[in-house]
């Protein structure tokens, strides 16, 4: 399952109080505006973590975010022309992994990959149903914006608004 965080939002920018930025090396393969506007929205509840899991606490959120709007953009598609397109995910580099790791040599575990499999088996079995689960899961997209950049309705928010 994703990992659900609380947290507030941070001062701003691509920094936090973590230390981590949009160019660190945990977020290698990921989307830039993702990890920024992630910093920005949990920034301090990064920080408020063990100094030592801080790396791949933040790039599991990253990977959660880009999840969230990969399946939010695909349920979009299906609704709006009535066919699938295919579900692009994200994944962080090996290097990303490595810098992520509590301490050195250490492999993390991938914490996403279970939230994949889950989500592409709810497509394959259910279809449009199974992202609109997916996306309204207690333990999903409810802490993101639907739109990068606001403070508007979540993604859980929207597509459980949805008939």
């Amino acid at each position: 399952m994703v990992l659900v965080v609380g947290g507030g939002a941070l001062l701003g920018g691509c920094s936090d109080a973590s230390g981590l930025t949009s160019q660190s090396a945990v977020f290698e393969g990921l989307s830039s505006e993702a990890v920024e506007e992630t910093l920005a929205l949990k920034g301090d509840w990064i920080a408020s973590q063990p100094s030592d899991s801080q790396g791949a606490v933040a790039q599991s959120l990253v990977v959660e975010l880009e999840t969230c709007r990969a399946a939010l953009g695909a349920l979009t598609t299906w609704t709006e022309t009535r066919s699938a397109e295919e579900l692009v995910l994200p994944e962080p580099s090996d290097d990303a992994f490595a810098a992520a790791a509590a301490s050195p040599g250490e492999r993390q575990a991938i914490p996403y990959t279970e939230n994949h499999a889950l989500l592409r088996e709810l497509v394959t079995s259910t279809g449009r149903d199974g992202l609109a689960t997916f996306l309204t899961m207690e333990a999903n997209c409810a802490w993101m914006p639907a739109e990068p950049g606001t403070s508007g309705p979540s993604i859980h928010d929207i597509v459980a608004a949805q008939p």
